[in-house]
């Protein structure tokens, strides 16, 4: 019995030690994101990628493009497939918060700020790093 209950402290221990480390690197990402004062680069910084078809990653990789290069008021107008790819039914937004779930978790509003942001030279670059993630997520081939 006391075997069990040393080994059950020993095991609560590590998965404390564990969630620690991980909150603690958490808060250093967002710090440096946080740090940048660009909300794009915070918005992005750990936010991770979550998809079901090639149809949708490629509707992701088109808006990200499309951060890369449209002017900004044709990007507020621009719209997206949804995820069942029904054509110019969601805005930007709603793109971003279908498929990114960010670091800090939940829905995150894309304001003005956001839009003013999104032209600078480190938006732009993280704009470009999270492009190549889904260019390598997107598999060779047909179909889904």
């Amino acid at each position: 019995m006391f075997r069990i209950l040393i080994g059950q402290i020993l095991l609560c221990g590590m998965f404390f030690l564990g969630a620690c480390a991980a909150t603690q690197t958490g808060t250093q990402a967002s710090g440096t994101a946080a740090a940048s004062g660009n909300i794009v680069v915070s918005w992005f910084a750990g936010a991770e990628l979550q998809t079901e078809t090639r149809s949708q990653l490629r509707e992701i990789r088109k808006a990200l493009n499309d951060m890369l290069a449209l002017p900004v008021p044709q990007l507020q107008a621009r719209r997206y497939a949804d995820y069942q790819m029904k054509p110019d039914q969601w805005t930007l937004d709603q793109l971003l918060n279908a498929y990114f779930l960010s670091a800090s978790g939940g829905q995150q509003e894309i304001d003005s700020r956001f839009y003013k942001d999104i032209k600078k030279a480190q938006a732009q670059d993280i704009l470009r790093e999270k492009l190549r993630e889904v260019e390598a997520a997107i598999p060779d081939g047909a179909g889904e």
